[in-house]
Order: C-alpha cells, then sequence, then structure tokens
C-alpha cells in the first residue's frame, strides 16, 4: 500500500472538554495543529481538517520545488567546474 503522508504529516488535532486558555496553550506546545474544545459542530472540525491539508500540501510543494531548485544548481555547479 501506498501512503502519501508519514505521521509526521497528519494533522493532529485535539478535541476535549477542556476550553480554558491554559488548557489549549498546553495542547499547541504538545505539537498539536488546531485545538477545537467541545461541544463543536462538525462543520467546523471538517473546515479545519480542509484548511490544515490545504495548507500542508503548500508546504510540500514549496519542498519540491527547493528540491529542484537545489538539484538543478548542484547540476549547473559541476558543468561549470
Amino acid at each position: 500500500h501506498y501512503y502519501p503522508y508519514t505521521l509526521k504529516q497528519v494533522p493532529f488535532i485535539l478535541l476535549t472538554a477542556k476550553a480554558m486558555v491554559s488548557d489549549r496553550i498546553r495542547g499547541y506546545k504538545s505539537g498539536a495543529d488546531a485545538y477545537l474544545p467541545k461541544p463543536f459542530r462538525p462543520e467546523e472540525l471538517v473546515g479545519m481538517l480542509d484548511n490544515l491539508m490545504r495548507r500542508q500540501a503548500r508546504e510540500r510543494e514549496g519542498d519540491l520545488l527547493r528540491m529542484k531548485v537545489e538539484q538543478s544548481e548542484s547540476l549547473n555547479s559541476s558543468e561549470l567546474a
């Protein structure tokens, strides 16, 4: 099976009954990408997931572009030598 995401790339969203600011801060410090206190509307969760997935896709595209530029620069450098 092909899995397009590593675990590191999967959005980490905390769904919790703890809604105090200190709880949210602790969640973000633990690595959460988003924090959604209960009760929440399913549409809000879906919107949050869509946003996180789009952001990660843009980051991956940027990483691929940087890799291509670095490869191109490396090839050009070796041709000049």
